[in-house]
C-alpha cells in the first residue's frame, strides 16, 4: 500500500515538530530525517547525505517510519535538505496519484504489445529493464524486486510505455 512520505512530513512540519524521522525500506535500506521547528534540516543515508538521501527516500513507496520527539542526530557531516523539497514531495505525490489511475496496485500484470507506432521512441536504460520483464506472467510487484528498480520508476516506466500503447494489462 502506497504511503506518502509527504503525509508523514507534513503534519510534522504544521505542528514544528523537532525531533528524528527514521524510514526502512523493505529493502532494508534507511534513511534519516532530522527536523528542528518543523524543517528538514538534515538528512542522511549511509554514504549519500542530503538532497541525495532525501530524493532517494521520497521515490520510497513501500517503507516504515519512526519519529522521535525532540531527538536531532549528531552527524557532523550530514547536509541540508534544499528548502524546495517539499515541491519536490508535492511534484511525486502527484505523479504516484497519475501512475495509480492506470496501475492501481501492484498484483497488475502488463505484457508488451506489438508496436503499432512507427516511428522512433528513446527510452531511459531503466525503462528498457522494466519492458523486457513485462511479460505478462510477473506481476509489478515482481518487476520491482527483479528489476532492482526504485517502485516509483518502475511505475513511471510502465506509465510511459502504457500512455505510448506499447503494453496492455493482462485480465487476472
Amino acid at each position: 500500500m502506497y504511503q506518502s512520505l509527504h503525509s508523514i512530513l507534513t503534519p510534522l512540519r504544521e505542528k514544528q515538530a523537532t525531533g528524528t524521522l527514521s524510514l526502512e525500506h523493505r529493502d532494508g535500506q534507511k534513511v534519516m530525517f532530522s527536523l528542528l521547528k518543523g524543517s528538514v534540516i538534515s538528512c542522511l543515508n549511509g554514504k549519500k547525505r542530503g538532497g541525495q538521501a532525501a530524493k532517494l527516500a521520497a521515490t520510497w513507496l513501500d517503507f516504515n517510519s519512526d519519529f522521535h520527539e525532540g531527538v536531532i542526530s549528531e552527524e557532523d557531516d550530514t547536509l541540508p535538505v534544499d528548502q524546495n523539497y517539499f515541491d519536490i514531495l508535492d511534484g511525486i505525490d502527484l505523479r504516484v496519484q497519475e501512475y495509480r489511475r492506470v496501475i492501481p496496485h501492484n498484483e497488475i500484470r502488463f505484457q508488451l504489445k506489438k508496436p503499432a507506432f512507427q516511428g522512433e521512441i528513446e527510452f531511459k536504460g531503466y525503462e528498457l529493464k522494466v519492458a523486457i520483464l513485462l511479460d505478462g506472467t510477473r506481476t509489478v510487484e515482481q518487476v520491482v524486486i527483479e528489476s532492482g528498480i526504485s517502485e516509483f520508476l518502475v511505475l513511471s516506466a510502465i506509465y510511459k510505455l502504457y500512455d505510448l500503447d506499447l503494453v496492455a494489462m493482462v485480465a487476472e
